[in-house]
C-alpha cells in the first residue's frame, strides 16, 4: 500500500507561482484517492501517463530518481541539491521532494516546451488491508487483497486529466497553475488531513474530487450542502457479576443489561432529535461469554453513529452515554462508554456546486440530487473545510450491469471503464470554466471520447494524442 501522497503541479512555462491571494485566477486542485497503488508505480505513470506507445498496462522502465527529504519545520529550507534543481519543490512540509534526474531515459513523447511540472510527495499514513476479490474479469490485484471501491478508477481519471493538461500546458493562463493531489489512506486512518498538514493545499484556492457510485452511467449526482456524513464509533463495556447458568440469582447479568441497552438506543434518534435532523445509530457488535452454561461477568457492545451536523453528533453522544449508564444501573451493572470521532461530514459550498452542475448539464450529462446525501463517510471533507470546491458522484451503472458489479465494497465490484472519459471531461470542464480558457475544442473532446470507446471495444491499450 502507498505510504506517501503525491502532489503534481502543472503550469504555463512562463508562469510565476506566487501566493494564492495574488492570483487573478484561482489555483485549482483535483484529488484522487489511491489506496491500492504503490507510490513508485504512480511516479512511473507521471507525468507521461498517457504518452506511451504501448499504453498503460506496461510500466516504462526508468532510472533511479534523485530524492531529498526536508525535515518538518515552520520555515523549511531546501537542500543544496534542491536549490540547484529548478524542478524541485518543497511546498509540503516534511515531505519528500522528487525531481527528474537528468540521466533518466527520455520520455517517449516530448512535452511541450512551455510547460513546467513540479512533483512533490508528502507523507501520509498507510491504508489498511481490504477485501478478497470474487471477480471473473481478466484483471486482478497483484496482491491478494483489493479495496473494491473504485479508487483505481479515480486514479485513472485524474492521471488522464493530468496527461491532457500537460499536453496543453502552454495554453494555461500564466498567473495560475493546476494541482493534482494523489492521496492514500482514504478508508483509514485518513490521508487527507496529513497531506493538508504537510502542505498539499498551499496556494490552492479550490479543490475538486469525485467518487464512483452505482448511479446511471453518464450521470453525476451532486448537491450543495451535506453529501456525506460524519462517522462516530462507540464502544460500550458493561460490567456485571458472573455466575453459573443454573444459578442466575447469584449474578448481575451483563447480557440482560446489554440487551436492554440495545433496545434503548433505538430511541435516541426518534425521541432525542428534531424530526428535521437526520441521523443513524446502529449497534453492530454484541459480544459476551464463550461458554454455554456460564453467565459472563462482562459484555461488549459497539456500533456507529452517522450525522450531518456536528452539534447533533454531540447531542447523540450525550444521550447514548446517559442511556447506557442509567439502564445498566437499573440492572445492578456498571458501564464505560467511549466514542471515536471519524471523518467530518462532506459539505459542498453552494456556488461551486451549482457551477459543477451547470458544467455537467452543458455536457448533456444527467445531473441529479437523487440518493444524496449518503450516510457513508469520506475524508475529502477536510479539503472542503480548508478550501472551496465540490465533491460529486460519478455514475457507473450501465443498463445491462448487474447490481453487484457496481455496488461499492461488493466482492464482485468492478469499476466501469466507460465512466473514465466522463469523469475526465467533467474535471476538464471545471478547469476550463474556472480558468476561462479552452485547452481542448469540442471536436478534440469528441475525438477523445471516441478513442476511449474504441479502447473499451477492442480491449487493447491505445493512446489519445490531442
Amino acid at each position: 500500500m502507498a505510504l506517501t501522497g503525491l502532489v503534481v503541479d502543472v503550469c504555463h512555462g512562463n508562469a510565476t507561482i506566487s501566493p494564492a491571494e495574488k492570483h487573478k485566477l484561482p489555483v485549482i486542485a483535483f484529488r484522487a484517492d489511491m489506496d491500492a497503488l504503490p507510490i513508485e508505480e504512480t511516479n512511473d505513470h507521471l507525468p507521461y501517463c498517457s504518452t506511451q506507445k504501448n499504453g498503460g498496462k506496461e510500466l516504462r522502465k526508468r532510472k533511479k530518481r534523485k530524492t531529498s527529504t526536508s525535515q518538518p519545520s515552520s520555515s523549511p529550507k531546501a537542500s543544496e541539491d534542491e536549490e540547484d534543481d529548478p524542478q524541485a519543490s518543497s511546498d509540503a512540509t516534511g515531505g519528500s521532494v522528487v525531481s527528474t534526474d537528468e540521466s533518466m531515459e527520455a520520455p517517449v513523447m516530448t512535452l511541450p516546451a512551455l510547460s513546467t511540472i513540479t512533483t512533490t510527495t508528502v507523507r501520509a499514513p498507510p491504508a489498511p488491508g481490504a477485501t478478497a476479490e470474487e471477480d471473473d474479469s481478466d484483471s486482478e490485484s497483484s496482491t491478494p487483497a483489493a479495496h473494491m471501491c473504485g479508487h483505481d478508477g479515480h486514479m485513472v481519471i485524474v492521471l488522464g486529466l493530468c496527461a491532457l493538461v500537460v499536453c496543453k500546458a502552454h495554453l494555461l493562463p500564466e498567473d495560475t497553475f493546476v494541482r493534482f493531489i494523489f492521496q492514500p489512506a482514504e478508508e483509514g486512518p485518513g490521508g487527507a488531513m496529513k497531506m493538508i498538514e504537510d502542505g498539499a493545499l498551499v496556494d490552492v484556492d479550490e479543490v475538486y474530487g469525485l467518487h464512483n457510485a452505482p448511479f446511471p452511467l453518464n450521470s453525476i449526482h451532486v448537491r450543495p450542502g451535506p453529501v456525506m456524513a460524519q462517522e462516530v464509533e462507540f464502544f460500550i463495556k458493561i460490567h456485571g457479576i458472573g455466575s453459573r447458568g443454573p444459578a442466575p440469582q447469584n449474578c448481575v447479568d451483563p447480557i440482560l443489561a446489554g440487551a436492554v441497552v440495545v433496545q434503548a438506543l433505538q430511541t435516541v434518534v426518534s425521541r432525542s432529535l428534531s424530526p428535521m435532523d437526520t441521523a443513524v445509530v446502529s449497534v453492530t457488535q454484541f459480544r459476551a461469554g464463550d461458554t454455554n452454561n456460564v453467565i459472563p461477568h462482562s459484555a461488549l457492545l459497539s456500533g456507529t453513529i452517522r450525522v450531518f451536523d456536528l452539534q447533533v453528533a454531540e447531542t447523540i453522544k450525550n444521550r447514548v452515554s446517559a442511556l447506557v449508564h442509567t439502564t445498566c444501573a437499573s440492572y445492578g451493572a456498571t458501564a464505560s462508554v467511549h466514542f471515536l470521532d471519524g471523518y467530518a461530514p462532506v459539505i459542498n459550498p453552494p456556488v461551486e456546486t451549482r457551477n459543477v452542475q451547470q458544467i455537467a448539464m452543458d455536457m448533456n450529462l444527467l445531473v441529479s440530487e437523487e440518493g444524496l446525501p449518503l450516510m457513508a463517510a469520506e475524508d475529502f471533507s477536510y479539503f472542503l473545510q480548508e478550501r472551496k470546491g465540490c465533491y460529486f458522484f460519478l455514475g457507473t451503472k450501465d443498463l445491462e450491469d448487474e447490481d453487484k458489479t457496481r455496488a461499492l465494497h461488493s466482492n464482485h465490484f468492478d469499476f466501469n471503464d466507460k465512466a473514465t472519459p466522463v469523469g475526465i471531461r467533467v474535471f476538464l470542464g471545471i478547469l476550463q470554466a474556472r480558468f476561462s480558457c479552452e485547452l481542448f475544442s469540442a471536436e478534440e473532446l469528441e475525438s477523445f471520447q471516441l478513442a476511449m470507446e474504441r479502447i473499451l471495444i477492442n480491449k487493447r491499450p491505445q493512446v489519445f494524442y490531442p
